[in-house]
This record gives structure tokens, sequence and C-alpha cells, in this order.
């Protein structure tokens, strides 16, 4: 089922148009409807993995599309390190956090937020 997804993912990010979203130089909006908004992230190395600094994101799914080395730190918590993998998907609740690229390659993920 992730796979399908990630194709399905991937397929968006082939034909939806794409716009540049506020001061997340990172960030590209592949798709935006009243149920979803789809963003791709890339980062550099020591970069933001999915947005600046302190941020939040509404439930979501995370599909990785790059293997990367991760430090996510939820506010008020621990910071937590993983080794991302192409394919890897993720659900979160919701979360405030902080999220940086710790590894030497490049990371691109695609997030998808569920809208209220």
């Amino acid at each position: 089922m992730a796979v399908a997804l990630v194709a399905v993912v991937l397929g968006l990010a082939l034909v939806a148009p794409s716009s540049t979203r506020g001061s997340v130089q990172n960030e590209r909006v592949l798709l935006e409807n009243a149920k979803v908004r789809v963003l791709e992230y890339t980062s550099r190395p020591v970069g933001n993995v999915c947005g600046i600094g302190t941020h939040r994101h509404p439930p979501h799914l995370t599909i990785v599309l790059s293997p990367a080395r991760d430090r996510a730190t939820a506010v008020g918590g621990k910071a937590e390190e993983a080794d991302m993998k192409f394919g890897d998907v993720y659900w979160s609740d919701g979360e405030t956090h902080t999220d940086v690229n710790i590894g030497r390659t490049d990371s691109r993920v695609i997030v998808v937020e569920i809208k209220p």
C-alpha cells in the first residue's frame, strides 16, 4: 500500500502545478484543495527538513523520497535522530517541532497535510 501511495504522490509531482509559499525556501506546493495540501520539501545537510525553525503541521503523512539522517525535536520534548530510507512512510496526528537534516546527503520528502 505504501508503494502505491508513493506512486500516486510521485505522479502528482509530475503533473501538478507548483508554487513557492512564503519564506520557506525548501517547500513546494504540489497540490492544494479543500481536503489536503501536498508539499515537497528538499534540504541540504544541516538544512531544515520540512519547515524553517520551530513550525507546526496539522495531521499528516510523510513519504521519504531520498535517504537522509534526521533530527526532530518536538516542543517540550527531546531530540530524536533517525535514518530515513527511500519509501519510508510516517503518520503524525499533528505536531509542533524543529526538523534538521543532520546527514551528509540532501533530503527530499513529500508531506500530505490533512485539512479539517
